[in-house]
């Protein structure tokens, strides 16, 4: 049986609702010539650190390690101290934490610290 909202839209649980998500994005990068997989998370066993997409995406000086959220109330700060904390595990000098995330219905956001925006401008200045 499907449940329903009042709206009529199905009611999807938040861990299918991820995975989802993870999926899109992995073939959004995919399609723009990276290669993009979602981490060993999906069959439970995600270690520590693990990103939630592993991706080929290296600029040369930083390296996005990306956390990804589809939910409707994201407290955005706890979601980059997530990815912060999941960082110091990762032994990838160059990576910088990012989360993309996105509401029901909206579009796709990116959300990194200020330093690592203006470390990712003064590297393309510099190309």
């Amino acid at each position: 049986m499907v449940r329903t909202r009042k709206d009529g839209k199905k009611v999807i649980n938040s861990k299918q609702k991820g995975a989802a998500y993870e999926r899109k994005i992995s073939n959004i990068l995919k399609e723009r010539g990276y290669e993009a997989r979602r981490s060993v998370q999906y069959n439970g066993a995600k270690g520590l650190g693990d990103p939630d997409v592993l991706n080929s995406i290296d600029l040369g000086f930083m390296k996005p390690r990306l956390e990804l959220k589809a939910v409707e109330a994201l407290n955005i700060h706890k979601a980059m101290e997530q990815a912060v904390d999941d960082l110091k595990l990762d032994p990838e000098e160059s990576a910088v934490p990012v989360v993309i995330h996105k509401k029901n219905g909206q579009g796709d956001l990116v959300t990194m610290r200020l330093e690592d925006w203006m470390a990712l401008i003064d590297g393309f200045m510099e190309l």
